[in-house]
């Protein structure tokens, strides 16, 4: 390894014309746990091959991991725009405002994810699931207000906002069947919103039935 790190350094004080020679370099001082250095070292790369979306990614992966939001959401934008069709990465970035709670802009993602790749089963659950969540908090709210005149308005829209999160869910499962958290996120789905049928058909697969 050592000598490995010797001659990609000396390759890229010759300013040898070959972005990977930064991830491979990169990649090694990541197995020896120093991502800061794993870090300048991409980053140098992309500083002598800005266009090149590789080095993009894998910076960009790097700030995923060590939960760099901001820095991770510049990569992902800039890694868009190198590879505009590339639905891996418009899941990523709808997980990204996900985290930071920009949800309108993470539904964005989603859905663009799903038009590129309409099997993809991730975005689907992730999308459905945040939809879910989101009306789960605002039924939690909803618990603290005083009057029934308040409580019905918020009602109506946490509920509006719990069959958002139906279809995708259910597209989710369709996609794959046996996945126990999909079933887990429609059965709890079907009783809040009183789809009685439903939720005795997703309880009695859940129990194998």
């Amino acid at each position: 390894k050592e000598k490995a790190k010797t001659y990609y350094n000396k390759l890229i004080t010759m300013r040898y014309k070959e972005p990977k020679i930064y991830i491979f370099l990169g990649n090694l001082y990541k197995s020896e746990s120093d991502s800061a250095k794993a870090l300048s070292t991409i980053q140098t790369g992309r500083t002598a091959f800005p266009a090149d979306n590789s080095l993009v990614i894998e910076e960009l992966n790097m700030y995923l991991f060590s939960g760099k939001d901001k820095e991770a959401l510049e990569s992902l934008n800039l890694a868009i725009q190198g590879d505009p069709a590339n639905a891996n990465l418009h899941f990523a970035q709808g997980t990204v405002y996900d985290k930071v709670n920009k949800k309108d802009l993470a539904a964005t993602s989603y859905k663009k994810a799903i038009e590129l790749k309409p099997d993809y089963f991730d975005a689907y659950y992730n999308l459905g699931a945040m939809y879910f969540n989101e009306a789960a908090e605002m039924a939690n709210k909803a618990n603290d207000l005083k009057s029934n005149a308040e409580y019905g308005k918020a009602k109506e829209k946490f509920d509006a906002r719990f069959k958002e999160a139906m279809p995708y869910l259910e597209k989710a499962l369709e996609l794959n069947p046996t996945d126990t958290n999909t079933m887990v996120s429609l059965k709890q789905l079907y009783a809040r919103i009183n789809e009685t049928a439903k939720y005795e058909a997703i309880k009695n697969k859940l129990e194998g039935k």
